[in-house]
């Protein structure tokens, strides 16, 4: 493995870096919009009121199911979801790759040790 290799590697890992960062703020901006679509929800179903104007869901628990209903029935929620998981997988992806690089680094060094 030549030096050239090893700059290419560290290279690769350094793009790999700036890669899950970046992923890890798009999933922050994600998961802040997946927060506010639940609390509106949320809002929501805690300001239902029966033709009589008290509450449609009086206790908690009936609270928390009616919201999670909504949840499940919320197209932009299911997409904002989906987002979530793909950017997930691809920070996952790109740790894999880092541990290779990682790997291959470490190699390069190794032979570049050894006298020939």
């Amino acid at each position: 493995m030549t030096h050239e290799d090893v700059t290419h590697f560290a290279e690769q890992k350094k793009r790999a870096l700036i890669l899950i960062m970046n992923k890890r703020f798009d999933r922050n901006q994600y998961q802040r919009r997946d927060a506010t679509v639940c609390a509106q929800i949320m809002q929501d179903v805690t300001g239902d009121k029966g033709g009589d104007g008290k509450a449609l869901f009086s206790n908690e628990q009936a609270r928390k199911a009616e919201a999670q209903r909504r949840e499940d029935a919320n197209l932009e929620l299911a997409e904002i979801r989906t987002h979530i998981q793909h950017v997930e997988n691809e920070i996952a992806e790109a740790e894999v790759d880092i541990s290779y690089f990682n790997d291959m680094i470490r190699i390069g060094c190794a032979f570049a040790a050894v006298p020939v």
